[in-house]
């Protein structure tokens, strides 16, 4: 699950890792109820859509992406979502080597403050408890 505070302090980088999480959650989802995968395929290919839109095309490494988000959406329509796993697994380990190599971006959101977040345990839930000013990120 990702919380408000991991996006809210995420940079490029570490963004797009969290979009392949929600991508590879939502296949997670899908191979698990394989009697009901259109909610999780229209969630999967919606994050293929965003990955897709934010390419910067001026860079080669952007046109194999795409080839790349564009199989892997073909692959989903073909219930084939193991092997769209795979090939987004690895695409997600390659950003995280990075990030392990020291490799940093900026962060997405300016004017913020550092967020304090946790998480309870409700009897039926996870809550996500962020302690700080509630306007943080804005400017009038």
């Amino acid at each position: 699950m990702i919380t408000v505070a991991q996006v809210a302090q995420a940079n490029e980088l570490e963004l797009i890792c969290l979009t392949y999480d929600i991508f590879l959650e939502n296949i997670e989802l899908a191979i698990s109820n394989l009697s009901d995968t259109k909610k999780y395929k229209a969630i999967a290919r919606k994050v293929l859509l965003v990955l897709i839109n934010n390419l910067d095309m001026q860079h080669e490494l952007s046109h194999d992406l795409f080839d790349l988000y564009i199989y892997v959406q073909r692959l989903i329509i073909e219930n084939k979502f193991e092997d769209a796993k795979e090939i987004i697994t690895s695409i997600k380990e390659g950003y995280e080597g990075l990030k392990a190599k020291g490799f940093t971006t900026q962060k997405t959101v300016s004017n913020t403050q550092d967020i304090y977040a946790g998480m309870t345990y409700g009897k039926n839930s996870i809550n996500e408890v962020i302690l700080g000013n509630n306007n943080r990120g804005f400017t009038i």
